[in-house]
């Protein structure tokens, strides 16, 4: 019996230089966590690649913004280790269980009462979850999964990947009704995950010490609530960010020029954004339980905490 295999779009290679840690939406209005690598599981028939790209397929103006910063015709077929702890989702009970054992307080301090647990608390105890999206769709009026769209794969830790083969995937979003298909000539042998690099850890050692330099200037004890202290943490990591990209430009450019011989070309923003986040995650976890010692956000109004 086959090994089921999942694909995810727009990543022709895997890689923990580029792979960014799961992080709560850095805004007070949304549901769905940034990070981790997303998937769905992969179907092998003539002109069928996902559930999500034929949900792409439909959904045509999602598919052009996302062509916007993906290669859709490029993704990676992998395969889950046998030890790979996943948690799936299946049922409404499931959801109303693992919001009580793992409250999100991101939104329960941003006045957002909707149904939904944390997923950085979640990855820290499993390599990732499967969302059984159309389970879901025909039990419950809990609105915080309708924009997965589809049954999903989203992994928290890359080691629970066994191996993965870069794929192309021949298709003409431009037709009206596009028959994508995989070529077995476009289908590389497989590969492992790969170790971070060394100048990856490097930099983000360095970004981790500009971090706790300047956190002392932006988080003090005038923050009286949530918002304020988002605000703040946000000011701080994009002060960060400004540094690093000044600072760290030749780590920067190897990491770039690394991924580029894999087969990915990378914007330089994004490499160091995405430290600068798998940085943030790691914060907010240290300093959880100060966090839900806040008092609630005062603002009202939708809001977003750009980085």
């Amino acid at each position: 019996m086959q090994k089921k295999q999942y694909i995810t779009i727009g990543n022709p290679i895997i890689s923990k230089d580029i792979f960014r840690n799961i992080l709560r939406p850095l805004d007070n209005f949304s549901f769905k966590p940034t990070g981790g690598l997303w998937a769905s599981e992969f179907i092998s028939n003539f002109n069928k690649i996902s559930p999500w790209y034929d949900y792409l397929k439909e959904a045509k103006s999602i598919a052009t913004y996302m062509l916007q910063y993906k290669d859709l015709k490029l993704a990676s077929i992998f395969t889950l280790k046998e030890n790979a702890n996943i948690l799936i989702i299946d049922s409404v009970n499931q959801i109303l269980e693992l919001s009580k054992k793992y409250p999100s307080y991101h939104h329960i301090l941003t006045n957002n009462n909707n149904i939904i647990f944390d997923f950085e608390e979640i990855s820290r105890k499993y390599d990732g979850i499967y969302l059984n999206y159309n389970n879901l769709l025909y039990q419950t009026t809990i609105n915080t999964f309708d924009s997965w769209n589809v049954n999903t794969l989203l992994i928290f830790n890359l080691d629970c990947i066994k191996e993965y083969q870069t794929v192309k995937i021949n298709i003409d979003f431009e037709d009206y009704d596009p028959l994508p298909y995989i070529d077995d000539k476009d289908i590389s042998m497989p590969k492992e995950i790969q170790a971070e690099s060394n100048t990856y850890r490097k930099l983000s050692n360095n970004i981790k010490a500009i971090y706790n330099e300047l956190e002392p200037l932006y988080i003090n004890n005038k923050i009286k609530n949530y918002n304020e202290y988002l605000e703040s943490l946000v000011l701080c990591a994009n002060k960060v960010l400004e540094i690093s990209t000044i600072t760290k430009e030749k780590e920067i450019h190897i990491i770039k020029e690394t991924l580029k011989e894999q087969g990915i070309n990378i914007d330089t923003k994004i490499i160091i954004r995405n430290i600068v986040l798998n940085y943030l995650s790691n914060y907010l976890n240290k300093e959880k339980n100060s966090i839900i010692n806040l008092e609630k956000s005062q603002t009202k109004e939708r809001k977003r905490y750009l980085i």
